[in-house]
């Protein structure tokens, strides 16, 4: 009878360490990378990225697999006028580049964080603002990404995209446009050296 006492207390010890193990087991390294290709000398805004709201060091932390959703992005207006767009992705998978057919498989799966997702409307020159993207967002690309075999995503590209100004003009990826007054379409400012990135034709 001490014999079963002791062996059902020591399965009890083993499930328990088990457990704790599988635990620590999903706090791994996460991180939001910024490859070069996604930085721009005229980028008009500064980004920290935030976990549990604090600054991630070098955007690396230990975290679970609910990790995007304790994400927030400190951004901070440095173009010297007000914003009205703020557009920045946290892409799961990069696109394929030069993919002819747009799939599941070749787009990227991304996470977007918007101001107009947002109460603030503008972001003044030198202004600080806060944003996260949407829980029900995060929900829905991570379970794009889980069908596509991503089971557990440790790190996310984060991809400055669009910027507008209330002066109608607006940065995309490196270059700025304007609004021409006689058509009303977007024209590049001629002096803007650097191409805009295509991922697809």
């Amino acid at each position: 009878m001490k014999r079963t006492i002791v062996t059902k207390g020591a399965t009890l010890v083993f499930v328990f360490i088990c457990a704790c193990v599988t635990g620590v087991a999903q706090d791994k390294l996460r991180s939001v990378e910024q490859p070069a290709k996604f930085v721009y000398p005229n980028t008009p805004v500064e980004v920290v990225v935030n976990l549990d709201g604090k600054p991630m060091v070098n955007r690396q932390a230990q975290a679970g697999p609910d990790w995007l959703r304790r994400i927030s992005l400190e951004i901070t207006n440095t173009s010297g006028k007000d914003i009205n767009l703020l557009w920045i992705n946290l892409m799961l998978r990069e696109p394929v580049y030069g993919a002819k057919v747009a799939s599941a498989e070749t787009a990227g799966i991304v996470v977007t964080v918007e101001l107009r997702h947002s109460a603030i409307k503008v972001v003044q020159a030198g202004d600080r603002i806060t944003l996260a993207p949407p829980p029900p967002m995060i929900d829905l690309s991570t379970k794009i990404a889980r069908e596509q075999g991503l089971d557990d995503i440790e790190k996310v590209i984060l991809d400055i995209r669009q910027v507008g100004f209330t002066d109608n003009t607006v940065w995309t990826r490196g270059r700025v446009s304007r609004k021409d007054p006689e058509t009303g379409r977007m024209v590049f400012v001629t002096e803007d050296p650097l191409p805009p990135i295509l991922y697809l034709p």
